[in-house]
């Protein structure tokens, strides 16, 4: 499914966000947005999936203008959507197997018998080698555990898109790489169009066909990742290098 993000803007109180945002997402392939810390990576990821409410432009799903359809469209549209949140957001006092289960439970429960649901939350698990802990509380498993069942529960409705925000946050390297070895594999299994959020340079290439760089709420690159490394745009250059030097100020 390709999404497209046409001049999107998003402010909070005098904040200025994202300032008509133009971006392409093509259809299974996985771009990668990346740029400073509150730049409003998150920001947009939450629009995409209906979670913020858009101040003006649109955001467009094979075409379907998501911003000013029907409350059932956008339904439809976010059933196919999987979202990996940065903490990866499970549910503390439910188990494993009952947090992958949650989007069948409330978007497919009268179609799916129980026994079914929990057949697809242990495929899932077993997808993720997080079978065995199903009937652990997600405060008994370690950061990186927690990451692998919410890309569990991401994945069990089969969605056509696949959003990760900041995936390896709180990740040492190896657990990270594990991660992005993860995702690696879920997308030659499925083919999904993804999106990623990260700031991690240069460990997102490989997992990224596309990527795009924001700072103050604008696009400063949008190209292949081989565009990107030789880019000589000065923001680019400088986030690249993590230079204190540059067009790129602090909080902003």
């Amino acid at each position: 499914m390709n999404i497209k993000v046409k001049n999107l803007s998003k402010s909070f109180k005098t904040q200025n966000v994202l300032k008509n945002l133009t971006i392409d997402f093509p259809s299974n392939l996985t771009t990668t947005v990346v740029g400073p810390s509150g730049t409003g990576k998150s920001v947009m990821l939450k629009l995409i999936t209906g979670l913020f409410e858009a101040d003006s432009g649109s955001i467009l799903f094979d075409n379907i203008d998501f911003t000013n359809s029907t409350k059932e469209v956008r339904s439809s549209i976010c059933r196919k959507i999987g979202f990996l949140f940065q903490g990866a957001a499970l549910f503390d006092s439910i188990t494993v197997l009952e947090n992958v289960m949650f989007p069948l439970i409330y978007s497919e429960k009268k179609d799916l018998s129980n026994s079914v649901m929990v057949e697809r939350a242990r495929e899932e698990l077993k997808k993720v080698d997080m079978l065995d802990y199903e009937n652990a509380l997600p405060g008994e498993i370690s950061i990186g555990m927690r990451k692998r069942v919410g890309i569990a529960r991401a994945m069990i409705t089969k969605p056509e898109i696949l959003l990760f925000d900041e995936p390896n946050t709180g990740l040492d390297p190896l657990v990270g790489q594990e991660i992005y070895d993860l995702i690696k594999d879920l997308k030659r299994e499925s083919k999904f169009t993804g999106i990623i959020v990260s700031h991690e340079l240069p460990e997102v290439y490989q997992v990224s066909d596309k990527i795009v760089m924001l700072y103050g709420g604008d696009v400063h690159f949008d190209g292949s990742v081989s565009e990107f490394e030789n880019s000589e745009n000065p923001v680019v250059k400088q986030f690249k290098n993590g230079d204190i030097e540059g067009p790129i100020k602090p909080n902003q």
